[in-house]
């Protein structure tokens, strides 16, 4: 079994598995994260935790070796969740009104998108 060390220097050098064994080691614990902080909100938790990975492997050679890695994906995941929030809305109103018809109002669509 592979160190934490062993597996983020082989992320660092661009190794997908050692990427997938990262993956697996952390999902679960930042997916119950998340899960509490976002008030238990399913699907948020998942795109926050699938961006979180993907931010992950983009900045993957910024990783500092010397500081904790729980830490740093944690706090990924926590502003990552925060720029959701603030987002997700504004993502949800600009996809409901390019789907749903168009022909009458839909007085029930402010309440929907802010209690998500």
């Amino acid at each position: 079994m592979k160190t934490n060390e062993e597996i983020l220097l082989g992320v660092k050098r661009g190794d997908a598995s050692d990427f997938e064994l990262l993956y697996a080691r952390y999902k679960e614990k930042l997916h119950n994260f998340i899960l509490a902080v976002s008030n238990y909100d399913y699907y948020l938790t998942e795109e926050v935790v699938q961006i979180t990975f993907v931010k992950i492997w983009e900045t993957r050679e910024r990783i500092d070796m010397d500081k904790s890695f729980g830490s740093y994906i944690t706090t990924i995941a926590r502003n990552t969740l925060i720029t959701e929030k603030q987002n997700g809305p504004i993502a949800v109103s600009l996809l409901m009104n390019l789907f749903l018809p168009t022909r009458r109002k839909r007085p029930w669509s402010a309440v929907l998108l802010w209690n998500m």
